[in-house]
């Protein structure tokens, strides 16, 4: 596989017993990953992309039991987190940066690591 943001190469390995997977090589930083734009949207790209989590969020909701515990891994425009605290979950977020959390914080109204 070729990172569309890098051009580097890499390929994912998977756990033939748990299914989990990960990336090779794994990168030393992520810092080439996340741009300074990253996670900036005009305003139909967010109207479009805040649906399609919303969308996801009812999917889980639908078919969980009950509303549970959710910690979400690069929280970015906090719109998914916000839906589960909307829905009932105690949602937590995470961010690399201290800048992306507090905005992740201030849109979702979750608390977030940062890390």
């Amino acid at each position: 596989m070729r990172d569309y943001v890098t051009g580097e190469h890499f390929q994912i390995l998977q756990c033939a017993r748990c299914g989990f997977g990960l990336t090779d090589p794994v990168p030393l930083s992520m810092d080439r990953y996340y741009p300074p734009r990253y996670r900036r949207f005009n305003a139909l790209a967010a109207f479009v992309l805040r649906r399609l989590y919303l969308r996801r969020v009812d999917g889980w909701h639908a078919r969980l039991p009950k509303a549970g515990v959710a910690l979400e891994l690069g929280t970015g425009t906090g719109w998914m987190l916000r839906a589960l605290r909307d829905r009932g979950w105690i949602a937590v977020g995470s961010e690399r940066t201290v800048g992306a959390a507090v905005a992740a914080r201030d849109a979702a109204g979750a608390p977030m690591f940062v890390g």
